[in-house]
This record gives structure tokens, sequence and C-alpha cells, in this order.
């Protein structure tokens, strides 16, 4: 694979990084999934959701944004899998996390060098999210891209997931700061007060 070839290859996952979306996809299928381990999880627990692709031939590299209900789960870190490292080394770019609007935008990654794509099943990314609230939870990719070695796109079949979060939905708020300096004063005012006599 010549030097352009290759720049050529980072620079569209790069631009896809930072405005997803940009690449039209047409060429072979295969599945992209989330899976998400336990599918029902107790709110303050952490769990794990994985990025799959399977029946892939030739890839190269990929990017996505993954799509989450804030209200319901926060996204703690992020982690690039093994899965296209078995074709050499890798260009990794974790992505913007955004905990309000609940994405993680411009997740990429790329083989280096003159290298064959990978072919198979296996999994892409991880993330550890906390569950938050009861309620359901959905987990959605969008602007999905993937690249064979010849630097064409391959079509994905993307499938999402959902994760079940019980408890935690009634819990007692923790009170504002100013409750507290509240309470504290009433607390100060009973102890000085002079006994009743």
């Amino acid at each position: 694979m010549s030097r352009h070839k290759f720049s050529d290859r980072m620079v569209r996952l790069t631009l896809f990084s930072i405005a997803a979306g940009l690449l039209t996809a047409t060429g072979t299928a295969a599945e992209i999934d989330i899976l998400s381990a336990p599918s029902a999880v107790i709110a303050g627990q952490q769990f794990t959701v994985s990025v799959y692709v399977s029946g892939i031939t030739d890839l190269y590299g990929y990017g996505f944004d993954l799509g989450f209900d804030p209200g319901r789960v926060q996204e703690l870190s992020a982690s690039e899998s093994a899965f296209l490292g078995l074709g050499g080394p890798t260009f990794h770019i974790d992505g913007s996390v955004d905990n309000v609007g609940g994405v993680v935008s411009g997740v990429a990654n790329s083989l280096e060098g003159d290298v064959p794509g990978v072919d198979g099943s296996g999994m892409l990314e991880s993330f550890v999210f906390k569950a938050t609230a009861a309620g359901s939870a959905g987990f959605t990719l969008d602007n999905v891209t993937l690249l064979d070695s010849q630097n064409e796109d391959i079509t994905p079949a993307v499938v999402g997931s959902e994760t079940t979060i019980t408890g935690g939905g009634h819990s007692v708020p923790e009170p504002a700061p100013l409750s507290l300096v509240a309470l504290g004063v009433a607390a100060l005012w009973m102890m000085r007060r002079p006994a009743a006599r």
C-alpha cells in the first residue's frame, strides 16, 4: 500500500472522529451489534457495554457514535478491544463523551501500514457505564463507518441494545447544601437555648 493510500484512510477516519457521518456505506454486508452485559442491573452499579462485529471480511478501520440515555446511565470509561489488533498495530481514537447529551462521539480505529484487514467476528470496543436511575436504558450506534483494506466502505447492519435498571428509582435525595446549613443552625440553637424551668 502506498503512503498516500494509508494517509487517505487515516484522514477519512480522523474526519469521521471530528464530524461523524460524512461517509456513506456501499459495499458488502456485515453486522455490528451492541451487547450489554448483564441485561439487568441495579441503580448505582457499574456495567460494561460492548460493541461487536460479526461476519466481517477485510476490516481495516471503523468509526461510530454510541448513543445512550443520560437520564439513566453515565459513561465512565472506554477501551479498544483486541479484534482489530489481530491484523497488526492500530491507531485508536477514544471519542468524546457527553454525559449530558447522551453520546460518545467520534470513536474510531484503524490498522496501520500495508496489511490486510481482519476477517471474522469479535469485540471492537468496551464502555463502562454506571446505572443512575431505574428504568429502561437504550444504547444505539449512529454514523457507523466500516472500511476495508482497499479504503472501500463496508455496509453495516446495525443492532442496538437495551438494559433494564432496577431499584434506586425512589431513593431519598441528598439534601441541598443550604438545607444542611439550616439544619446545623437549628441544631445549634436547640443545644444553646436555656432549659425550661
